[in-house]
């Protein structure tokens, strides 16, 4: 297999999953990462800007939808409490 055939491979399981990383959001920056160099190196060897297309359309859906939440603690009266700040 050519480094070419390995990306083109490796970017159909990938891009396949990373729509269900919001729910893991945490824990998904390894995947991030390596999404964005086998990304790269099969944009190099096999542009189709159709999918580029469909992929920035399903992205910033996802990214528009999204819903930040952090976890903060808070200290009152010598008792911690977990508020969900939106």
């Amino acid at each position: 297999m050519t480094g070419s055939e390995l990306a083109a491979f490796y970017w159909k399981v990938i891009s396949s999953i990373l729509p269900d990383t919001v729910q893991w959001s945490s824990q998904s920056a390894q995947l991030f990462g390596i999404a964005e160099q086998v990304f790269r190196r099969n944009d190099e060897s096999d542009r189709d800007e159709n999918s580029l297309r469909g992929f920035l359309s399903t992205w910033s859906g996802l990214l528009l939808n999204y819903e930040h939440e952090e976890a903060s603690l808070f200290l009152i009266y010598g008792a911690t409490y977990a508020n969900s700040v939106h």
